[in-house]
């Protein structure tokens, strides 16, 4: 069946529900309420977010603290160069900071480089991550790549790193990532 609003999928006559998936919505509107339904939910993906992307992170926010069994999020924008509005990029972090069951968190929205920080502080906390998928504003210079790989965690087994700026680089851009992790595997 298909619902123009999160608000419309009967949630509360789905106590079982494990995974959802939300794509071309006309409104987010609600959504962190409606989710709260679905406190059995493991896996949340958001997909073609197309609408003010600020409003839907708040949503979001609001949904995440009732969703103790998450083990993987998924947030996928139309435009992988639209970045987590400041606001609700904190409130995200905080969210999410903590999460021992989060195992995968797929992000297409673009972190600012003043939100990194605050972003990798968050990382450092999920013990049991395997797979990130992680888009920045800061080049993947030696300096950020060697905060990255202070804040992931051991378990991680997947990594995707991207920034819009990433095909100007090059592969040589990954080098002294690639360095670190062979140090880090050493230990």
């Amino acid at each position: 069946m298909v619902y123009s609003r999160p608000t419309d999928i009967p949630l509360a006559h789905l106590p079982n529900l494990l995974e959802l998936e939300v794509a071309f919505t006309d409104t987010y509107d609600g959504f962190g309420e409606a989710i709260r339904r679905a406190s059995q939910l493991q896996s949340l993906c958001l997909f073609r977010i197309i609408h003010k992307v600020d409003e839907v992170m708040l949503e979001l926010v609001a949904a995440i603290s009732h969703l103790p069994n998450l083990t993987m999020l998924a947030i996928q924008h139309g435009n992988t160069y639209t970045f987590i509005p400041a606001a609700a990029c904190a409130q995200f972090c905080a969210a999410l900071r903590g999460r021992i069951r989060l195992r995968r968190l797929f992000c297409s929205l673009r972190i600012r480089k003043d939100h990194c920080a605050a972003y990798l502080d968050m990382l450092a906390t999920l013990p049991n991550l395997e797979i990130l998928t992680l888009v920045t504003e800061p080049a993947l210079c030696v300096e950020f790549l060697a905060e990255l790989e202070r804040c992931l965690p051991a378990q991680l087994s997947v990594l995707m790193l991207s920034h819009p700026y990433a095909d100007w680089h090059g592969p040589e851009s990954f080098l002294p990532f690639v360095g670190i992790s062979q140090y880090r595997s050493r230990w």
